[in-house]
């Protein structure tokens, strides 16, 4: 509601992301909170592990700022969709797009 009646410019509408993290979401297991619960679980794993350090609290620490307004609820700010050019047409003239970008493409093999 914010982002499309209060602010200006879509500039500041969307979150850049360069320090986006993420869960698969698949056709054979569509999205539950399993899916959040998992990769929470999985975060805090790493952190106690010490594994790659930086980046899981990185991530930890915009979970927690995603968050605070929310009760704990995670706000989502966009999705990776990957596919064929034919495939991702059914996107397209979706209302809730607000951008998209192409990152890479390569024949099939």
């Amino acid at each position: 509601h914010r982002m499309e009646d209060e602010l200006d410019s879509d500039s500041v509408k969307t979150k850049g992301g360069g320090g986006a993290f993420g869960f698969d979401i698949n056709p054979q297991e569509p999205y539950a909170s399993q899916h959040e619960e998992f990769f929470m679980r999985t975060l805090k794993e790493l952190k106690k592990k010490g594994v790659r350090k930086s980046i899981v609290n990185e991530a930890l620490k915009g979970i927690e700022e995603n968050t605070r307004s929310t009760e704990g609820k995670i706000q989502y700010n966009g999705a990776v969709v990957t596919g064929t050019a034919e495939e991702l047409k059914r996107f397209q003239d979706l209302p809730f797009i607000r951008a998209s970008v192409l990152g890479a493409t390569i024949d099939k093999y």
